[in-house]
């Protein structure tokens, strides 16, 4: 599977990846010139990770990593009026480990120099049927906290090209959530609800992730999976939900 994500840097105060987070403004995306992402997802069926690089505002025309203070290469795939991306595939971390990251974007003298620590992996357990109009609790399993932890869920319309999307922050030591009855609406085609938990670093260029998740799709979309769009949405809604 080609993972054509991007990771994404984007800029605010500095925090530590894995100390208590002490900024107490919310980021917003928006305001950095880029993000960066160091995840898997369940479906990829790879033991590997992959760094995805994305931009909110600024152009991408080149990227320089070094992890432990080793140089690793960057891919960067473009189709015109399709993607501009900026990855790397295959690349192997320990759960619970911390790694060194060394990134310089666009040639800048400004280099983003910062440690993340790689999370656990999530694994939920999904109900095998929903029933919206009431209370369901959803539970997972974790061997570690992260930083920041969050629960999601969106419904979809392909039809009208329609969706609801809500996300609920969480204490990073919890394991389960219940949605309340109609939290999202009853009349959709296709849901998908996620749990996302995660470590990061922001500076004045970037947020840069560390994700650990795990999701299920009902109805439609459960065969027609997208791992690359489902990849974006998850590490855009986590950053912006980063407290």
């Amino acid at each position: 599977l080609l993972v054509v994500i991007s990771a994404m840097f984007v800029g605010c105060k500095k925090t530590t990846a894995n100390d208590n987070n002490d900024n107490n403004d919310s980021i917003n995306p928006e305001d950095y010139s880029y993000l960066m992402a160091v995840m898997k997802l369940p479906d990829w069926k790879s033991d590997n990770y992959s760094i995805m690089f994305d931009t909110e505002k600024d152009s991408i025309t080149s990227v320089e990593l070094k992890i432990n203070n080793e140089p690793v290469e960057v891919t960067h795939e473009s189709y015109e009026g399709y993607y501009d991306s900026w990855y790397v595939n295959g690349l192997t971390f320990n759960e619970n480990e911390t790694y060194t990251f060394e990134v310089k974007i666009n040639e800048s003298k400004s280099v983003s120099n910062f440690s993340l620590k790689i999370p656990d992996l999530v694994t939920a357990n999904w109900p095998d049927n929903l029933d919206l109009t009431q209370p369901i609790n959803f539970t997972w399993t974790q061997a570690h906290n992260a930083m920041h932890q969050e629960f999601s869920g969106d419904a979809y319309n392909g039809e009208t090209d329609e969706s609801v999307d809500k996300y609920t922050i969480l204490e990073p030591s919890d394991r389960s959530y219940t949605t309340p009855a109609n939290w999202l609406p009853i009349d959709y085609p296709e849901y998908s609800f996620s749990i996302v938990s995660g470590n990061y670093h922001t500076d004045s260029n970037l947020i840069a992730m560390a994700i650990a998740s795990d999701y299920m799709d009902y109805g439609y979309s459960k065969n027609k999976k997208n791992s690359i769009a489902k990849a974006k949405n998850i590490i855009r809604k986590f950053a912006k939900s980063i407290k």
